[in-house]
Order: C-alpha cells, then structure tokens, then sequence
C-alpha cells in the first residue's frame, strides 16, 4: 500500500501552486510537485505510480474531472463535485464501492469453485484406476471363499442324506 504521506505530500505540493493560481493539474504535474519538494526523487516516484493515482482516487481532497485533470475539492462548489461524480458514475469510470466488493466476492466464490471442481474430479479420476494385481488377489480370496462355501454346502448335503 502507498505510503500515505505520499499523499499528503502532493496535496500539500498542489495546496502551494493552488494559493498562487487557482487552476487543475494533469497526473504528471502532481508528480512533479512531488518531486519539487525534494522528499521523494522521480525513480522513487515512479516505482509507485499506480499506488499514488489510487491514493488521489481514494482521497476526498481530490478529484479527477472528466478531462483527465485533477483539482482539489476545496476549490469547487458542491454542485460541481456532485457534477463531476455524476458524470464519472455515469462514464463508467468510478465504480461504487459495494458492487467493487460484491465483484470481488463473486471473483472469490468462483476461484472457490473452481478448485473444488478440480479437486473433485482429479480425486474421481484416482480412484477408478485399474489395478490388476489388485483384481487378482480379489478373484483369488474370491475363488477361496466361493470354494469353501461350496465345501461346506456338500457337507451339509451329505449330513441331511445321512438323516
């Protein structure tokens, strides 16, 4: 997980530019003001590109508008959050947190089954092996059996003509 006072850090980067010039900043420009201060070099920035756009996703003082921009909250008018929101929301490019959650469930729960399904039907497979040597020691113990019930059948035939 990004380290949250990389976060901190932009904002507080982007709250200086902001107090000179109220105005929205492209990606690359955050990073820069990252890098400005002098706390992080660029190769350590860009090894957590993905964490830091996460980062100013999740944190409610930014927002990214539907131009590809970021501005900070403080700067807008609830009626143009709501705006933006609504029209990420409806572009398909913020997700609601419960169905992120739900997909992951379903994600989870189908891995689940998956692998019960595998594991199922590789124990299945096991044990219909043939094994020969196995269905002759069965015929043999068989064969005994059969022939000692037969032996004692003869006996009890000859017992009741005796009779």
């Amino acid at each position: 997980m990004v380290n949250k006072n990389i976060i901190d850090i932009a904002y507080d980067a982007v709250s200086e530019i902001n107090k000179k010039e109220k105005k929205n900043f492209s990606f690359e420009e955050i990073l820069h003001s990252i890098e400005s201060t002098k706390l992080y070099t660029m190769s350590q920035i860009k090894e957590q590109l993905g964490e830091i756009y996460t980062g100013l996703s999740q944190d409610k003082r930014f927002i990214l508008n539907g131009e590809g921009k970021w501005e900070l909250c403080e700067n807008l008018t609830i009626e143009q959050i709501t705006q933006i929101s609504n029209a990420m929301y409806e572009a398909g490019l913020y997700k609601d947190n419960d169905e992120e959650e739900q997909d992951e469930e379903t994600r989870k729960q189908a891995q689940l089954n998956k692998e019960k399904e595998e594991e199922e039907s590789s124990t299945t497979l096991d044990e219909f092996v043939y094994d020969e040597d196995e269905e002759d020691d069965q015929f043999s113990s068989n064969s005994k059996a059969n022939s000692e019930f037969e032996d004692e059948l003869e006996e009890e035939e000859e017992e009741e003509e005796e009779e």
